[in-house]
């Protein structure tokens, strides 16, 4: 009987969820205007706007009685934190390089400091090429920058940490994974079993090397395992540049540490939470969070609380069906 409401509900949502994909999907879809943006006066106005919402912050600090932030406003230097936290195609930077070009129209090289916050067990090459990429344009500005590490950075995460002046890490923080790793099914003897032939047509011998479907060939494996070879130089190469004290061919091992462990290694400077090193530059600076709000459209919204019921009721199945079996 439980079963039979679960399932009912399931299938409910079901139908809920395609007739609301359905109908704002179905709707007749406007041709979007070729826009023209003269980024000269945007980045004008926006320099002015910062400069003038962080003057009034300022200025209403020094009105307060609170001792930790008289300190602070006795001192010109500005602390802006950023967040980058990861997922595998590191699609995130997209909102990052934003947030990065903002800070760097208003900080003062030389003064100003920015703080990163860094959660990410890595991903695409690519991607965080991209994102190790932004972090290097606020060294190039000559602006301090310290990562902060409480949970992980590690693969393509510590490659982004280690372009930092300094990398900071909570104690059971995992570092390092200095590796380069790519793996997928191959399903070309299931295929012939059932006769099914799988062609892959291309010019360039080297245009495509393994697949999911077809037959891999000793060359195409030779070929992979060189590209992979020659990107773990890259990223060790990488590491060396920034990290000039670690012994890259000691820590390029694809192995994973403890940031108390990485200490040692020379692949953190310092260990501590995020929270103690904001709260230091609290009394010494004026620290401005800067992010971008999420938004959801509507048809997002109504996904995640169907998602969110559906997920519910699954739980609260395999609930009741481990409950039954104890009893």
């Amino acid at each position: 009987m439980f079963f039979a409401f679960i399932a009912c509900d399931v299938i409910l949502l079901i139908i809920l969820i395609f007739l609301a994909v359905n109908f704002f999907t179905t709707k007749e879809k406007k041709k979007a205007p070729i826009i023209f943006t003269h980024l000269n006066e945007k980045f004008n106005d926006f320099v002015e706007e910062t400069n003038k919402h962080i003057q009034e912050k300022e200025t209403k600090i020094k009105s307060k009685d609170k001792k930790i932030i008289k300190q602070a406003s006795k001192k010109s230097k500005r602390v802006y934190i950023l967040g980058f936290k990861g997922g595998v195609f590191a699609d995130e930077v997209e909102k990052l390089r934003h947030e990065i070009t903002a800070v760097l129209l208003v900080a003062r090289p030389g003064v100003d400091e920015i703080l990163m916050n860094i959660d990410s067990p890595g991903g695409s090459v690519i991607g965080y090429g991209l994102v190790a990429a932004q972090l290097d344009r606020i060294k190039q500005k000559n602006i301090k920058l310290t990562a902060m590490v409480d949970r992980v950075a590690a693969s393509g995460g510590y490659m982004v940490a280690v372009v930092a002046d300094k990398i900071v890490a909570a104690p059971f923080a995992y570092i390092g994974s200095i590796g380069v790793v790519q793996e997928f099914p191959n399903f070309s003897k299931l295929i012939n079993k059932y006769g099914v032939e799988w062609k892959s047509y291309t010019a360039g011998e080297s245009k495509r090397d393994v697949g999911t479907y077809g037959k891999i060939t000793p060359d195409a494996e030779k070929r992979l395992n060189k590209k992979l070879a020659d990107i773990h130089i890259l990223f060790k190469n990488h590491i060396a540049i920034y990290r000039k004290s670690v012994n890259v061919n000691k820590i390029a091992t694809g192995e994973c540490w403890t940031a108390r462990e990485a200490l040692a290694l020379k692949l953190v400077d310092s260990l501590a939470v995020s929270d103690d090193i904001i709260m230091e530059q609290i009394k010494i600076a004026h620290v401005y969070n800067v992010y971008t709000p999420e938004t959801k459209s509507k048809l997002d919204k109504i996904l995640d609380t169907v998602t969110a019921q559906l997920m519910s009721k699954i739980k609260d199945f395999v609930f009741q069906i481990n409950t039954e079996k104890l009893m």
